[in-house]
């Protein structure tokens, strides 16, 4: 999510500089995109610690104009290797049915518990697959300033038209051999999320669960709970286990900002994947809405409000 953490950087900057002059003036430090270690994140011959600094060049914008461009900025992503995964195909397993009784079932009469673990067998069998494959990925980010308290709707029309500038989506088709590949951003990303650890989504974050089947194919979908997290407690337990999340420790900002407030809510991240008649993910599409409502400083303070979208869609092809 290279894009997403540019994104963050300049909705904090930019709700805390209009307070001080009315427009926006990026200089060669005012937007630094950083990559920080996460507390789950392991290090490895394959997964070097380091970091890469990205200045923004000097843009200055002054509303109302239109047009404005921000050049995009990389910064590399740490995955954790997942383990080796079984080739046998995933079958769920439940402490109230045999596996084989919920293979007699129709997934349509699956539990949630059933679907569940359907589901982490057939993301963590694929994520572990070390052949040649050949992987479709597409990822867009619907982001917008609702609300800051200072500067006016001149202002905010502005911001967002930055934002727009640079939140622009990405499609392409990515070669994973053993489990990894890199992207056009020159991110490292694994087959499939969540990135930071294998698929380990528990039943009190599942809010609903359907599973149908589809020719061979089986369609599950299912809803993540709603979670809350703030600039001191970033990390949504469900979401960080099953698709993703945004971080302001992944964004180093100027140290003439200052962020005192950051909280975020996830209002209901979906998954839908379909799993091939081989226990594999053929097609999975991640959304992972957050109302963002935050509190920063340059000189003088501004509050913010920001909904943002996140969807990633992978087509792989086995």
């Amino acid at each position: 999510m290279k894009t997403l953490k540019a994104v963050i950087a300049i909705i904090l900057c930019v709700a805390c500089t209009v307070s001080v002059t009315g427009c926006l003036k990026y200089t060669d430090n005012i937007l630094t995109v950083t990559k920080a270690m996460q507390p789950n994140e392991a290090s490895g011959a394959d997964n070097t610690y380091s970091y890469e600094t990205l200045p923004v060049n000097d843009v200055t914008v002054t509303a109302p104009q239109n047009g404005v461009s921000v050049p995009e900025t990389t910064s590399p992503q740490i995955v954790t290797p997942v383990q080796d995964i079984t080739a046998a195909p995933p079958t769920p397993v439940t402490p109230e049915q045999t596996t084989a009784a919920a293979q007699e079932k129709n997934p349509s009469q699956w539990t949630k518990a059933e679907i569940l673990a359907y589901v982490t067998a057939a993301v963590n069998k694929s994520k572990a697959y070390n052949g040649k494959l050949t992987v479709g990925h597409k990822e867009s980010f619907d982001v917008k300033i609702d609300n800051i308290s200072v500067g006016g709707s001149l202002i905010q029309n502005t911001a967002n038209q930055i934002i727009s500038s640079v939140a622009k989506p990405t499609d392409e088709t990515l070669t994973f051999v053993n489990g990894k590949t890199t992207t056009s951003e020159g991110e490292t990303v694994p087959i499939l999320l969540p990135k930071r650890q294998n698929f380990a989504l528990k039943i009190d974050g599942l809010a609903s669960a359907t599973a149908s089947k589809s020719g061979n194919n089986t369609v599950i979908n299912l809803t993540i709970v709603q979670e809350n997290t703030t600039i001191n407690s970033p990390v949504p337990k469900h979401n960080a286990a099953s698709c993703g999340y945004m971080s302001i420790t992944d964004v180093d900002l100027p140290s003439i900002v200052t962020v005192s407030k950051l909280d975020m809510k996830y209002t209901g991240s979906t998954i839908k994947l379909t799993v091939n008649d081989k226990g594999y993910v053929a097609s999975c599409t991640y959304s992972i809405p957050v109302i963002i409502n935050g509190s920063g400083k340059v000189g003088i303070s501004a509050d913010f409000q920001v909904t943002a979208k996140i969807v990633e869609v992978w087509n792989l092809n086995w």
